[in-house]
């Protein structure tokens, strides 16, 4: 299932890795968009701080909070490594 934007649609990728790359536990981000700016999956590297849940509610939260973008949860993919 595709993100819904709840703001103005096309988004730029870079900036949202970058906001997602401060979160707590977050090493690596990549975000993916369609050929029309629509957010349609995000991959979370992350340590084993929080689990795999909140951080994809972290992301969600960020995502509508800075960009006014509606994330399914299941755009979101995270794999934890402890360190």
């Amino acid at each position: 299932m595709e993100a819904r934007p709840a703001g103005s649609g096309a988004v730029d990728p870079d900036d949202i890795q970058k906001e997602l790359l401060g979160l707590p536990g977050v090493q690596a981000v990549r975000v993916v968009t369609s050929g029309r700016g629509r957010v349609t999956e995000v991959h979370i590297v992350a340590n084993g701080a929080k689990s795999a849940k909140q951080i994809v509610r972290d992301v969600q939260t960020v995502a509508m909070a800075k960009y006014g973008i509606e994330l399914d949860y299941r755009v979101v993919s995270v794999v934890k490594f402890d360190e």
